[in-house]
């Protein structure tokens, strides 16, 4: 695996969790 790669999509995935709480945030 590589080690980059990995970083990467952690990234991605934080990225992708704060949008998806904004969202929930600005909706209520």
């Amino acid at each position: 695996m590589d080690p980059t790669k990995v970083s990467t999509s952690k990234l991605q995935f934080q990225l992708y969790v704060k949008l998806l709480y904004l969202s929930i945030s600005l909706d209520s």
